[in-house]
């Protein structure tokens, strides 16, 4: 289990992202633009962002890569544990 042994995970951790940039670049600013509000801090950042107003996007799109490749590595993680357990139980059943 790793970064390297399952090429399928890798796989959907880039769709995933991708999903992620599509909803965020497309449907979120092309509504924060149509409406002048600002949706999920994508006109501008928010007053409590620690980064501040510049690159703020840039920050956001790698702490949320970083996000989705941990909970994805997690996720897989776990259903390879329970997917061996439930193996060991069908063979020792």
């Amino acid at each position: 289990m790793g970064w390297g042994s399952d090429r399928g995970y890798i796989s959907n951790l880039f769709l995933s992202f991708s999903f992620w940039i599509v909803y965020h670049f497309v449907f979120l600013q092309g509504g924060a633009v149509l409406t002048v509000t600002n949706l999920g801090s994508m006109l501008c950042s928010a007053i409590s962002d620690p980064f501040g107003p510049m690159y703020y996007r840039m920050h956001a799109i790698w702490h949320q890569f970083l996000c989705v490749a941990t909970s994805g590595l997690i996720y897989h993680g776990l259903s390879m544990i329970a997917s061996a357990r439930r193996d060991s139980k069908r063979k020792s059943a």
